[in-house]
């Protein structure tokens, strides 16, 4: 969240170059880091670790966060697009990507699940 934080507030503020973003930044990460460690050790792990060794799902999980991230930019730059250019009102926004919506929940509940 701290993370999240950063880059949502102050450097969208101060730019990623600032004291207070650089600073929060490494916080965050420090955090991450010791959740890794915290969690290597642990006897019951929120994240068991060995499931990264494997290629397949290392694989998934990068594509998979590649996908999401790419869905987002879509939504993000559609949404600026036609809010400034098409003159959308945020209703009008919504009711557009309501069929994009409708035809991921079906796609995403019929794959398989092993």
């Amino acid at each position: 969240m701290l993370g999240v934080y950063t880059i949502v507030k102050p450097a969208a503020d101060h730019g990623f170059a600032s004291a207070q973003a650089l600073g929060l930044g490494a916080v965050s990460l420090a955090l991450l880091v010791a959740f890794v460690v915290r969690q290597a050790r642990a006897a019951n792990p929120l994240i068991p670790l060995r499931i990264f060794r494997s290629r397949n799902v290392s694989g998934a999980n990068l594509v998979q966060a590649l996908v999401v991230a790419g869905m987002f930019g879509v939504f993000f730059m559609g949404s600026l697009y036609m809010q400034r250019v098409l003159g959308y009102d945020a209703l009008q926004i919504g009711l557009a990507f309501l069929p994009t919506t409708l035809i991921m929940g079906p796609c995403r509940s019929a794959t398989p699940s092993r």
